[in-house]
């Protein structure tokens, strides 16, 4: 439940999108990115220009899960409330728009999760310990800080190894690299 929520929490928080609430109670945490109740009131529609980032918090659990576990059994709720918001879009979606918006943000939220790894790891950690959202988002900031950190002094380590190296070893780190990007 951690990680499904985790996952919601930070899509939400880098796509620019306000949490309504993040709570845990003794059923587990619960974040709410967007009113769930108003999509299902009738007459209530959800703006084209939000489509995109809510189906990717609405995608984020289910692939967070997939990626962790194999499988996602927490996300018939999600894919629920994404088709409910798809049918009141405004413009309409096309089934095939429909289909490639959540595709999109499949990929987006799985791309997010991956890129923030250290923020993900940390909100799911606070959100187990029953963290506020301040606390959770303060835990995300920090790791992401500690993570720059630690990508600089290794980017510099690199830096001062290639720097050293000979013609000879130049060219074999090369050689593999591009092995490695599928090149050679």
């Amino acid at each position: 439940m951690c990680t499904h929520e985790a996952a919601q929490l930070l899509c939400a928080y880098v796509l620019g999108l306000p949490v309504q609430e993040v709570t845990a109670d003794d059923k587990g945490p619960r974040v709410v990115v967007y009113d769930e109740e108003s999509v299902q009131q009738p007459g209530v529609l959800v703006q084209g220009a939000q489509i995109d980032a809510l189906a990717v918090v609405a995608m984020s659990g289910l692939m967070a899960e997939a990626d962790a576990y194999g499988k996602a059994l927490g996300a018939s709720e999600d894919l629920k409330l994404l088709g409910q918001m798809m049918a009141r879009c405004t413009p309409a979606l096309s089934p095939q728009k429909q289909q490639d918006t959540s595709r999109y943000a499949a990929l987006t939220a799985w791309t997010i999760i991956k890129k923030h790894g250290k923020a993900f790891d940390a909100i799911t950690a606070a959100l187990g310990a029953g963290k506020s959202l301040g606390e959770c988002l303060r835990a995300a900031e920090e790791a992401e800080a500690m993570q720059s950190e630690a990508d600089k002094v290794a980017a510099s380590s690199q830096a001062e190894v290639v720097a050293k190296e000979t013609p000879q070893e130049r060219a074999a780190r090369e050689r593999d690299e591009m092995a490695a990007r599928g090149r050679f």
